[in-house]
This record gives structure tokens, C-alpha cells and sequence, in this order.
């Protein structure tokens, strides 16, 4: 056999010869092994031995070919080793720097934040805007007392667990901004927001430094979440946001660590655990708003597109890339549900004793609550005529239908008002009787009770009033294609149009009207052969109508036209326990959540409340004022440190500018040099984050309910972190060619200099303007600014 690489010489046949060759060959694997050694050292990365093949090949005829082969696998080996211990050491090395580095930065970072949040937090002293709302539910919380809001449970527990925590006691009443606090415990659930607040400055830091960014970015975009006035005021105040902002951050965080491994990592226990975590974050974040539903749509997005990319993966196989999908939905989809789910238990079994919110509930889940009404062996079962009911529209959120002694306004048959009402109220009674004032005063004169029966012509006198439920061919004030529904007559007395006949749609079968159990409807005798059903859908009343809930006589006999007894009085009939009524976890948890979404879409804001637009937060064109404004008030002004705010909006332009000119460039072939490479290291995590911004900002556009400044918070942040990776490769680009990278230090620092003393001008709007109202006219950049009036 001849030695491929050592031209076409003849082999010698001795032994020794062959152990010489052989000992050449392994001195020359020595020098090969040290120069890969030196390679390693020198650009941190292992290069392949070639000489074991090379060596097989040269003896592959020869009969000590294993000796060879053992001698050189051993020598192989161990320069190997020492070649992988030389980098990985230097890897350990750099990974520790960056640790370093990187948790220096987050410190400094939070405690800088912490300071500028928790400073003279204590002022004003008084209740501040929202904190109003947000107090009595931390009240409610520590008394166990169910109430009613529009936002989900988890912000609002943890702020009655910091209220607990910190000695506050939930005896304050919470009745109107400017409410002296006195010596109330109050800065405990100050300081929890704060705390939240100040966490979201270096989950910035982290987000950004996930999507590939320089640590010089990050802590520019940090450095602008501690420096904007909107982010440190909302988070000084006892709301909602602060722990909305802090969860939003984390979740996609959490998402984007997730997004960091590759394939080969897939269902390792790093992937489980970073999956799982991000998950939960995304259940916190809807938890405590339902506008945290936007980072879901966030991390939805951002999980199609890697489902997207495996499916064109022809590595991966159909079954692995299904075994991916279901991990995401178990992970993504059912527990941040389950999460979402669990916190309304806890909210639930927090607050087991009746209050103020029983009546937004259905009359089943009211019998669950102790000290309600319903709640027990209260009251009798089947209605009877002469029974005192009230009577609860069965829709979720409906109210109870009520009339008062006012009168339909002008252009209306002005005859008393009757509405639906979503609170406790005497005047939600209503009197049973028969059609006919002959039936009834033959009724009673007879002292028998008759109970009432599915098919049976009622009237229904409002007790306070004394005027009967009626209808007429006249359109109702909102719902114009029904009729109108008023309260008519006299002392019980009225006409024909107060007639009502009783249907039965579900019931225990027995064809009575049992209280809670029985569904009806109220069909007007005299509206013609098809007739009308008492209707009440939610829609709201205008003012006049003081903002409660219309009622109606509909033609539909479908939607919304369902009743049942609430509440019923009569001493003639025994009274029957309730207790089987009590609704499931699962109904109670829709009931809810439907009541809460008709409520949110019908807010409308009140008297004298500094509204906005959401094409107005971009340009920070209006802020909104948390206290009074008077000479002696302590003036607090929720408004965005205008120079972050701008930088935030000329960073998305020129982010989506500098994308479309690399575009072009790249099409045409152009050649940008170290320009391209800067902004392609950067693009994809910038389109991430303006995915971010565009998620939590333009579904404003389309919301009809009363809309606020602070409902840009979330969406700034994103813009807040595009900016910092704007910020960093400008300065990078303008001084890569004319610049050193001590030069890029400084401009850095100057600029942050620049932001940190912006915030310093802007700062009163955060921590207070006293004095007259004209010394803030340094401040009032814009006209649409108030600082400077009163009203």
C-alpha cells in the first residue's frame, strides 16, 4: 500500500520502519495540537484535528495500525481537553463581567429609582385622584365586605396585603380627593406602589439587554422610565398602575429570556421553567387589568413567529414541532387562565360578607354573601298577591327595576320615570295585585291567600309612589323602536296599560313564581296581538335619568326581557332556606366577568374630570390633575417629562425611517458598512418592541368607554425602551467613523446628564407646586398644559 499524503513513495516492510513513520506522525500531531491550543486561546473557539485521519489513512494496511491509532486518540484527547478548558475558562471569565456589570448597573439603577419614587411620599397628605376608588376596595378587602369593580382582583389585593402589612387598618373613609388622611396609615400602601414603580426601571434594563441590545442602551432606556414624571407620579399614589406597569414588564421579560433558547434546548428544565415563568406573568398582568390582555396579544405574536419558524425548520419533525404548540398552549393559554382564575377565588373567599357591590350580582350569587338579604331562611318562596317583591333583570349586571318621583323630561310623555337601578334601594318595591281594582278588593276582603301562577294578569304598584307599573304606544326616550315604560295613577289607581301577564320560561315546574329560582317575563296586555315584554339591556339613562339603566317595553321576546324575585315580603307565607341556591365557582367567575365588561363599556366621565384622547398622550398634550389646585394645595399634575416623551416619538419615527432606508439600500445593493451592521444587530428587538408599543397604545382608538392619560403607561414603556436602542445607536453610528470609544462614553454621559436634569425641571408636576399659580409659568410649555388656571 502506498501513504496517500506522502507522494507515491514505496512503504518499507519492516517493523521498525513502521513504528518510526508512525513516531513522526505523532510528533507532528504534538505541533498541530499546540498550534490549535494558540488558536483557541486567541480567538476563543476549538479547530478540528485533522491528523488522526490523516495517520488512519497512511496505516490503513499496516499491520500496527491500532498502535498508531491509540498513541494518537490519547495525545488528541488531551490537547483537546486543555484547548476546551482554555475557553471555556475565558468564557466563564466574560460571563462573570457581564454579571458584574450587569447587576452594578441594575443596583445603581434601582436605588436611584427607588429614591426619586419614595422621596417626601407622604405629601400631600390628602387622597389623591383615583385613590379614592382604590382605598375603599383595600377597605372592603381587610372588612371582608363584597364590592363591585370593573378591574380584576390581583392590584387591588396586593394593596390591601400592604395595608395590612403596614398598620393600616381600613377604617378611613376614602369619601373624596382632598380628604385629609390625618393619622391614617397611608404611606405603607404608597410605599408598595412605589416599590412596584422603581422594579420597573430594571426590567427595562433587562428587556432591552434580552433583545440583543448594548448595555449602554439599556441603561439609557432605564435611565428614561427613572426619569420620566409620568412614571414617577403614578407610582407614588396608591393605583392601580404602578403594579399594572411592573407585571406587564416582567411578563415580557420572562417571554423574551423564553425566546433566548434555541431548539437544542427545547423541554430542557431551563425551557420549562422560563416557559412556565412567563406564563404566570401573563396571568398576573391581566389579573390586575384587563388592558394586561395587550402583552398576551404581545407574547402571541411573538410565539407565532417562532411556531412559524420551526414549521420551516425541515429539521424538525411534525410530531416535535406539535409537541411545541402544545407546550405553548398549556403554558401560554391555560395557565395564565388558570392563573386569572385563581386569584378571583381568592378574591371571592376574601370577601364573604354582603356590601356594597351585592346588587350588581345576580339574586343566586347574593344568597351566597352573609348578612345579604337573601342570604338564609330570610324570606318566603312563591309569590303570592299582596306580596312585596323586588324584581331583578336576569342579565349579567342587570339592575332591579325602580321608579322615583320624577318625571320623563319635555318631549317625552312626561309621566314618573321607571328604570332599572344597581344598588339596595326602597325603591325597588313593588306591590302584587290583581288586574282589576274588583278582583283585588274582593281579594282581600276574603283574608285567603292565592298564590300567583304562570298565565295570571297582574298589576305592579310601586310602594313608595303608589302608582302602577304602565306602558303605551309612545317611544321609549333611548331605545326609540320600544315603548316607553312609566309608573301612572293614583293611590293604586290607574287604567287598563298598567296590565301585565305573567310567563313562565324556567322554573321548578310547578308553574308558581318561586323568588330566585323562577324566570319570567312581563307581557303588556294592550300593546295589540303581538304585544311587548318588559326589556332592560343596560343601556344608560342621561342625566336626567340620573345615569341609571333604561327599561323598556320590547317586541322581542328574546333578548333581555327575563325577570325574577329578588327580595319578597309577605308575613302570610313561611319563609324558606336559600342555601341550595349558592352558585358554582365557575358561574359566579362568568357572572362577574360579563358584569364587569358591560359596566367598563358604559363608563362615561364624570362632572369637572380631566379626560383625554388617545391621540393626545403620544405628544403629551394634556396631563391630568390628581389633587386641587388651589394657592394651598400641594398641586400634583400627572404629565409626561416632555423631553423623554419627544424622544420617544422621534425614536419611533426614525427607528421605522433608518428600517426603510437599509431596506431600499439592501435592495439596491448598496454597501452601508458598519452603519447596516449596527442597525441590523439591533432591528429585530426593535420591531419587538414597537410590536409592544403598537399593541398597548392603538386599541385605544377603538374603545368607546371614558379614556384617561394613565392608560398610556404601558404603551410608553415600550416606546421608552425603542428609544434607548435609538438613543445608543445613534451615538454609536455619528462617531464610528470620526469618534473613539472614550468619545462614545462621554457623549453617552451627556446626554444622560441631559435627561436627569429634565427631570429635575419637570419635577414639581411629581412632587408638588405650592404657591401662587403663576410661578408655574416657566412650566407651561404648552397651552393645553394646566398649571396656570384654576378650572
Amino acid at each position: 500500500d502506498r501513504f496517500p499524503m506522502m507522494g507515491r513513495a514505496k512503504v518499507k516492510s519492516s517493523e521498525e520502519q513502521v513504528k518510526q513513520e508512525a513516531d513522526a506522525a505523532v510528533k507532528n500531531e504534538d505541533n498541530v495540537g499546540e498550534n490549535d491550543i494558540a488558536a483557541a486561546e486567541k480567538d476563543e473557539v476549538t479547530t478540528e484535528d485533522q491528523t488522526l485521519h490523516r495517520l488512519l489513512g497512511e496505516c490503513s494496511a499496516h499491520v500496527f495500525r491500532p498502535t498508531a491509532q491509540l498513541h494518537v486518540r490519547v495525545l488528541q484527547s488531551q490537547e483537546s481537553e486543555d484547548a476546551v478548558l482554555v475557553v471555556w475558562v475565558r468564557q466563564a471569565r466574560q460571563w462573570l463581567l457581564d454579571l458584574v456589570l450587569d447587576g452594578t448597573a441594575l443596583l445603581v439603577l434601582f436605588w436611584m429609582g427607588l429614591f426619586t419614587r419614595v422621596v417626601a411620599i407622604n405629601q400631600p397628605s390628602s387622597v389623591e385622584w383615583d385613590e379614592t376608588h382604590f382605598g375603599k376596595f383595600v377597605n372592603h378587602y381587610l372588612k371582608g365586605t363584597y364590592y363591585f369593580d370593573v378591574h380584576p382582583p390581583l392590584a387591588k389585593m396586593l394593596l390591601a396585603l400592604a395595608g395590612a402589612l403596614t398598620g393600616y387598618d381600613g377604617n378611613f373613609a376614602f369619601t373624596e380627593p382632598g380628604l385629609s388622611y390625618g393619622n391614617t396609615s397611608y404611606v405603607g400602601m404608597r410605599v408598595w406602589c412605589a416599590w412596584m414603580g422603581t422594579a420597573c426601571i430594571p426590567l427595562a434594563y433587562l428587556c432591552v439587554r434580552q433583545v440583543g441590545a448594548s448595555r449602554a442602551a439599556a441603561v439609557m432606556a432605564a435611565s428614561l422610565v427613572m426619569f420620566d414624571t409620568a412614571c414617577t407620579t403614578v407610582s407614588r399614589a396608591i393605583l392601580l398602575d404602578p403594579i399594572l406597569m411592573f407585571f406587564v414588564l416582567l411578563a415580557t421579560f420572562f417571554s423574551l429570556k423564553f425566546r433566548s433558547f434555541d431548539k437544542s434546548q427545547a423541554f430542557t428544565r431551563p425551557w420549562w421553567l422560563w416557559l412556565t415563568l412567563s406564563g404566570v406573568g401573563l396571568g398576573c398582568a391581566i389579573s390586575c387589568k384587563w388592558v394586561g390582555a395587550f402583552v398576551v396579544a404581545l407574547v402571541g405574536m411573538m410565539t407565532v413567529w417562532d411556531l412559524w419558524n420551526l414549521l420551516g425548520d425541515l429539521s424538525v419533525s411534525l410530531g416535535r414541532l406539535g409537541q411545541h404548540v402544545a407546550a405553548r398552549a398549556l403554558c401560554l393559554i391555560a395557565l395564565p387562565i388558570l392563573c386569572y382564575a385563581f386569584f378571583f377565588f381568592l378574591h371571592f373567599r376574601t370577601l364573604p360578607l354582603t356590601g356594597v357591590g351585592d346588587s350588581f350580582m345576580s339574586s343566586s350569587f347574593q344568597a351566597s354573601l352573609k348578612g345579604n338579604e337573601l342570604h338564609g331562611q330570610t324570606s318566603p318562596d312563591a309569590v303570592a298577591y299582596g306580596s312585596v317583591v323586588s324584581l331583578k333583570s336576569h342579565r349579567y349586571g342587570g339592575g332591579l327595576l325602580h321608579s322615583h318621583a320624577h318625571v320623563y323630561p319635555e318631549g317625552m310623555v312626561q309621566q314618573q320615570q321607571v328604570t332599572a337601578y344597581q344598588h339596595k334601594d326602597e325603591n325597588n318595591h313593588w306591590r302584587i295585585k290583581h288586574a282589576t281594582d274588583a278582583q283585588e278588593k274582593a281579594y282581600r276582603s276574603s283574608n285567603q291567600t292565592k298564590l300567583v301562577r304562570d298565565g295570571d294578569v297582574v298589576r305592579l304598584e310601586h310602594v313608595t309612589t303608589r302608582r302602577n307599573l304602565h306602558s303605551h304606544l309612545h317611544p321609549a326616550p333611548i331605545t326609540t323602536q320600544h315603548h316607553q315604560v312609566t309608573c301612572y295613577g293614583e293611590n293604586g289607581t290607574g287604567d287598563i296599560h298598567d296590565e301585565w301577564r305573567l310567563r313562565v320560561v324556567t322554573g321548578p315546574g310547578d308553574g308558581l313564581i318561586h323568588r330566585l329560582t323562577t324566570l319570567f317575563q312581563l307581557w303588556h296586555v294592550h300593546h295589540g296581538s303581538q304585544g311587548c315584554a318588559l326589556h332592560s339591556d343596560g343601556t344608560q339613562l342621561p342625566k336626567w335619568g340620573y345615569e341609571q339603566l333604561e327599561v323598556t317595553c320590547s317586541p322581542d321576546s328574546e333578548a333581555d326581557t327575563l325577570w325574577n324575585v329578588e327580595t319578597h315580603i309577605n308575613p302570610a307565607l313561611p319563609v324558606s332556606d336559600t342555601t341550595s341556591l349558592v352558585p358554582s365557582f365557575l358561574s359566579a367567575l362568568i357572572e362577574l366577568n360579563v358584569a364587569m365588561a358591560h359596566v367598563n363599556s358604559g363608563f362615561k366621565p364624570k362632572e369637572g374630570e380631566d379626560t383625554s384622547q388617545p391621540w393626545q398622550w403620544p405628544i403629551n398634550f394634556k396631563g391630568q390633575r390628581f389633587t386641587g389646585w388651589g394657592e394651598n394645595d400641594r398641586r400634583i399634575y400627572l404629565l409626561g417629562n416632555h423631553v423623554v416623551f419627544m424622544t420617544t416619538l422621534v425614536s419611533i419615527f426614525l427607528f421605522l425611517l433608518t428600517a426603510l432606508f437599509y431596506a431600499v439600500a439592501r435592495r439596491r445593493g448598496c454597501q452601508i458598512g458598519i452603519w447596516d451592521q449596527h442597525f441590523a444587530r439591533m432591528q429585530a428587538g426593535g420591531w419587538w418592541l414597537l410590536a409592544g408599543y403598537s399593541v398597548h397604545y392603538l386599541p385605544f382608538f377603538i374603545m368607546g368607554r371614558v379614556l384617561y392619560f394613565h392608560h398610556y403607561m404601558p404603551a410608553l414603556l415600550f416606546a421608552i425602551m425603542l428609544s434607548g436602542l435609538m438613543i445608543d445607536y445613534m451615538i454609536t453610528v455619528l462617531l464610528a467613523a470620526i469618534g473613539t470609544p472614550q468619545q462614545r462614553v462621554v457623549a453617552t454621559a451627556l446626554v444622560w446628564l441631559a435627561y436627569a436634569y429634565s427631570f429635575w425641571y419637570f419635577s414639581p408636576l411629581t412632587y408638588g407646586m405650592t404657591g401662587p399659580l403663576a410661578h408655574m409659568e416657566y412650566m407651561q410649555w404648552l397651552s393645553s398644559w394646566e398649571l396656570t388656571r384654576t378650572n
